[in-house]
């Protein structure tokens, strides 16, 4: 078990795997004696704007008021209205395709997305995601690439997610 300090008055707690190899990144801060490694992809920020926040809850038919009504979410005890797991599920996966093609791997199909939400997202803040290698098969051997990717913003870590992602056979041979 792990604790992630969110801000001074709310401390969350999460598990650990043992065997991490088909689990998210854990959350949590490393250990002392092993330091944090540096990431694969390049940084990717995104605006958390009031459109982004809406236009993916009603894209993904999600009409809880919580990321529609800033007044309904303060209400019941936000600080703002926030992206639903759906919307955040896209961003890591649009963060990962993106990649794939940016470093010659051509477009990709994802095969997998396991997430977990930590911190909330509101509207205003900054996401920014990196991602790391965890392992990448040549295609000939199946092809399979498995990235740990982490959606930080200005409460700590939105998003830990392990994707896995193989290459796009259906694409045109130009883009693979």
């Amino acid at each position: 078990m792990v604790f992630d300090k969110i801000d001074d008055d709310l401390t969350l707690a999460s598990w650990r795997v043992a065997d991490a190899s088909s689990e998210p990144a854990a959350t949590g801060e490393a250990p002392d004696d092993a330091a944090a490694p540096e990431p694969d992809l390049p940084a990717w920020q995104v605006a958390v704007t009031p459109t982004l926040i809406v236009s993916g809850a009603i894209a993904t038919r999600d009409f809880q008021d919580v990321h529609h009504d800033r007044d309904l979410a303060v209400e019941r005890g936000s600080k703002d209205i926030f992206p639903n797991i759906l919307t955040t599920t896209g961003l890591v996966q649009k963060f990962v395709g993106d990649w794939a093609v940016a470093s010659d791997r051509g477009r990709v199909r994802i095969t997998s997305c396991a997430l977990r939400l930590g911190a909330p997202a509101y509207a205003g803040d900054t996401l920014t995601f990196t991602g790391s290698i965890v392992s990448e098969e040549p295609a000939a051997e199946g092809g399979v690439t498995l990235v740990d990717v982490v959606g930080a913003c200005a409460l700590g870590q939105h998003v830990c997610a392990r994707v896995s992602f193989v290459p796009d056979l259906s694409a045109p041979e130009e883009s693979r």
